[in-house]
């Protein structure tokens, strides 16, 4: 069963690693929640949401092979190609950490690739103000750094920084934003089109779950535009792949993490009675959830998360959660290095679009990670260490 232990923490997570694009709406308000549907059945306003004609239950074939591929955790990391040249030592790069799990997971990576190719790294740790999140970037130009990077932030939350950092030559690395390489920020990781495509393969496994029909929950956290991507990718192969399912959506505001998102997602289960699956676009927006369902009497949905951290780890071995996809994973930190390494050689960071951490985690498939940092990829250190003739 979820708890509520380290709920500060959540806050940070919501408001950092999705998106900073909206940080003015982690300040207030409490959930909300509005539903719509798919395969055309109406909206809580009366309106029609076409998703193809309805037709009898059954699971795709399309859907069953997205699934099965993505069972067995990968084993390669992205970049393939070695370096190939000598990598410079006493580089200094500095890591803007939001603070979060996922954030200091990638943090202690960088770490310790900063020790096999002889680099200093200095982290920054922020909030996620506005005022934070510019005097974190402002400190990382006052550190003079080779190069900076930083995990879940949008450039528009540091465009004055940013223009500097461009001025000055210095390699600027993100992931999971939704800015696109070249935009300013020399590389993006694990940019919108994985983030969507990883999210289609978690609506295919409920799909598959539900058996090709009925009503499918999404508990959607709202004003970050990350989540309302992905959240519409899942919407939208639900009724690509789907045609006899509907869904209904939950709006849930970032402030109810940690706090009333349980009872909200209770009562709105308790008000849609034909929900037996629900997609939880954060994970976190999970914790405490066993407990509140438990406690009004209603029974507990197939649970599918993003991006879940060491709690939902343990959801997920107890079957709480029912599958889930990975956020960032530490595989990010040790490809931030390499994608420096390579550009202090003079290369382009083409070879570091690449990333393959792509799997659907459940415990049917006995592919959880046993580190608690949750990588996807086991002995991906040693595979960059070859890369760089380590």
């Amino acid at each position: 069963m979820r708890n509520l232990k380290g709920s500060l923490r959540l806050g940070v997570f919501a408001c950092a690693i999705v998106s900073v694009l909206a940080l003015s709406a982690c300040g207030g308000g409490s959930g909300s929640s509005s539903s719509s549907a798919t395969g055309g059945s109406s909206t809580a306003g009366g309106e029609a949401s076409g998703g193809g004609e309805s037709s009898a239950g059954g699971v795709s074939a399309v859907a069953q092979a997205a699934v099965d591929k993505y069972k067995e955790s990968p084993t390669k990391i992205g970049p393939s190609k070695p370096v190939g040249k000598p990598i410079p030592s006493g580089k200094k790069i500095a890591y803007v950490n939001c603070g979060a799990e996922a954030c200091n997971n990638v943090g202690e990576s960088m770490e310790k690739a900063a020790k096999v190719l002889n680099w200093e790294l200095v982290q920054i740790n922020t909030e996620p103000t506005p005022q934070a999140i510019q005097a974190a970037f402002t400190q990382a130009l006052r550190e003079e750094p080779d190069g900076i990077a930083e995990l879940g932030f949008d450039k528009v939350s540091f465009e004055r920084q940013l223009a500097e950092m461009n001025a000055k030559n210095i390699p600027v690395l993100a992931a999971t934003g939704t800015d696109e390489s070249g935009s300013g920020i020399d590389l993006q990781i694990i940019g919108s089109p994985t983030q969507e495509e990883s999210t289609r393969v978690l609506a295919d496994k409920v799909i598959v779950d539900a058996g090709g029909e009925g009503d499918i929950g999404i508990v959607e956290l709202t004003a970050y535009p990350s989540i309302k991507i992905y959240s519409a990718s899942f919407r939208q192969e639900v009724e690509k792949a789907c045609p006899a399912c509907t869904t209904t959506t939950l709006q849930v505001q970032p402030t109810s993490i940690g706090k009333d998102a349980p009872t909200l997602i209770t009562n709105w289960l308790r008000a849609n009675p034909d929900i037996h699956h629900v997609f939880l676009s954060l994970d976190q927006l999970g914790s405490g959830l066993s407990a509140a369902l438990k406690g009004a009497g209603v029974e507990a949905p197939k649970i599918y998360s993003k991006a879940p951290g060491a709690e939902g780890l343990a959801a997920l071995e107890s079957g709480e959660t029912t599958a889930a996809v990975p956020g960032p994973t530490p595989e990010v930190g040790w490809q931030f290095m390499d994608a420096f390494a390579r550009s202090f050689t003079g290369q382009s960071f083409a070879e570091d679009e690449k990333w393959t951490s792509l799997v659907l985690w459940s415990s049917e498939y006995e592919n959880l990670p046993t580190d608690k940092t949750l990588p996807v990829i086991a002995g991906y250190e040693k595979q960059y260490e070859t890369l760089w003739g380590k």
